[in-house]
């Protein structure tokens, strides 16, 4: 089983084991469940990343994002410091920019592209292009 994320008694969050016992040593302002293999973490107010279930950081992203969701079917959604948004892979790559969107737990989205395109597109990066979406 994974480690779960819980409160300790600095209000801060850290990750335990089904017994009880710490599963690693970590100090984080929020922390999540894993997620296709990944959880995020907070370190502290704008500052994201990921944490892997051994407790090795996947990604410390700093002020990079305002809001990071977790992965789902590979890929995160994510909140640029500039009202950008935009998904991102495993390896914290930017897959694309959108203008809103978020996926579905289906891995299907409808998001509005930077250039004002509206496109659906599946966790596997196909991409249809709507046409006379208001």
């Amino acid at each position: 089983m994974l480690p779960t994320p819980r409160t300790m008694e600095n209000d801060r969050y850290g990750y335990f084991n089904p017994d009880g016992s710490r599963a690693f040593e970590a100090d984080f302002m929020w922390a999540d469940n894993f997620y296709d293999g990944l959880a995020r973490i907070q370190f502290d107010y704008f500052h994201w990343g990921y944490i892997r279930p051994s407790g090795e950081i996947a990604h410390d992203f700093g002020a990079k994002y305002t809001v990071v969701e977790n992965f789902n079917y590979g890929l995160a959604f994510v909140k640029f410091d500039d009202d950008r948004y935009g998904y991102i892979n495993r390896n914290g790559e930017i897959v694309f920019e959108s203008r809103v969107g978020a996926m579905s737990k289906e891995g299907i989205t409808r998001s509005r592209l930077i250039d004002g395109r509206w496109v659906y597109f599946t966790a596997y990066g196909l991409l249809v292009e709507l046409q006379n979406v208001n």
